[in-house]
C-alpha cells in the first residue's frame, strides 16, 4: 500500500517534521523562493498546490485564500501575507520560465514519499475547493501523480476521499 493510504494527520505531522529549518527561517523575509534549485519541503508542497491552482492559467482569489490557509497551517501561522504574496509571485515566475512539467519534477525530487503523498492530497483539496474538477486541474493532478509515482488507483482514491470532505 502506498503512503497515500495513511492517516492525513500523520502525513501532516511527518511533512512538518521534515520541513527544512533554513526555509522556515527564511519565510519571514521571503528570502527563499520556489525558484531555488533545492527548495525545502514546505516550499515544494506550497508550489505543488500553487501549480494545481494555476492549472487553468490563473489563480483566483478563492484559490489564493486556500493557499494562504495552507501556508499558515503548515507554518503554525509563521508566514505573513506579504511573504506569501512574494512566494506565490516567484512560483508564478518559475512556472512561466520553466513550465509545469519542470516545476513538478523539481518538487518530486525535493519531497520524500510521505511528503509527496501529502502534497498530492493538498493539491486535490485545492483543485476541488470550488466544488468542481475541471479538465486542466485534472491534467495537472494526473501529472503530479505520475511524477510522484502514485499508482492511478491510489490517485483516484485521493480525489474521491478529498471530494467527500471539501
Amino acid at each position: 500500500m502506498s503512503s497515500l493510504g495513511k492517516d492525513p494527520a500523520l502525513l501532516a505531522r511527518r511533512v512538518r517534521a521534515g520541513l527544512d529549518a533554513r526555509a522556515l527561517t527564511a519565510l519571514g523575509g521571503a528570502r527563499e523562493d520556489c525558484g531555488d534549485a533545492r527548495p525545502g519541503a514546505f516550499l515544494a508542497v506550497l508550489e505543488v498546490c500553487f501549480l494545481e491552482a494555476a492549472a487553468d492559467g490563473r489563480v483566483t482569489d478563492e484559490e489564493r485564500a486556500h493557499l494562504a490557509r495552507l501556508a499558515r497551517d503548515l507554518t503554525d501561522g509563521g508566514l505573513g501575507e506579504e511573504a506569501l504574496g512574494a512566494l506565490l509571485s516567484r512560483c508564478f515566475e518559475g512556472l512561466e520560465r520553466e513550465g509545469f512539467h519542470a516545476r513538478i519534477a523539481r518538487a518530486s525530487r525535493t519531497l520524500d514519499a510521505d511528503q509527496r503523498a501529502l502534497a498530492l492530497t493538498l493539491a486535490a483539496a485545492v483543485a476541488l475547493g470550488d466544488g468542481a474538477l475541471v479538465a486542466d486541474e485534472r491534467d495537472v493532478f494526473d501529472d503530479l501523480a505520475r511524477a510522484f509515482a502514485v499508482p492511478e488507483g491510489d490517485a483516484r482514491r485521493v480525489l474521491d476521499a478529498v471530494a467527500r470532505v471539501v
